[in-house]
């Protein structure tokens, strides 16, 4: 498949690719090993049909990736390790997104981290529990309104649009998710 394609031809020397997920005009994502992720306008170039070089490599904590999503529009990326989630905005001016054009360094916004509260893990016990592949959600129609995920047996919701107003307001991350037990 394409991504077997990708690895051999860009990352030879680099098998840390992890995982893989694509908007709605075939950009894709892939996360990796060490927290890093390269974002590609999935266009073909040069031989047998191999993918051009990533047009934007982003950075994310350091921590492995396991698992990576993408808004359908392209412009929010959102990357899960064992013990939070990691959202990066994409989006560039004029309705261009990093997948088309290199995100200059000076400019890139930072990613957000999303964890649960230390009081939370303790009073759930959800000490070493690890979350499951996080992806946006939406109700018909709308637009990603949700980052859902679980741990251990807790579902867990954030906010998107509570998360991205709390960016703009700084740090002001509190309620901007919901716990729910699934099983005993």
């Amino acid at each position: 498949g394409a991504s077997h394609r990708v690895r051999s031809y860009e990352y030879s020397s680099n098998p840390q690719l992890s995982c893989m997920a694509s908007d709605a005009n075939g950009h894709f994502v892939i996360g990796s090993r060490i927290g890093e992720f390269r974002l590609f306008d999935g266009e073909k170039g040069g031989k047998e049909g191999t993918i051009k070089k990533a047009k934007t490599l982003l950075q994310g904590f350091g921590d492995a990736v396991t698992n990576v999503d993408v808004t359908s529009d392209g412009q929010w990326i959102l990357g899960t390790t064992d013990t939070y989630l990691i959202l990066l905005e994409a989006k560039l001016g004029g309705g261009e997104t990093a997948f088309e054009k290199p995100m200059p360094a000076a400019n890139r916004p930072k990613p957000i981290r999303l964890q649960l509260k230390v009081e939370d893990i303790a009073s759930m016990g959800l000490e070493g529990a690890k979350f499951t592949p996080a992806r946006f959600e939406a109700d018909e129609g709308r637009r990603d309104q949700r980052i859902v995920t679980s741990i251990g047996s807790v579902a867990v919701t954030w906010d998107f649009g509570k998360v991205r107003r709390a960016r703009s307001e700084k740090g002001k991350n509190s309620a901007t998710y919901t716990l729910k037990r699934t099983r005993s």
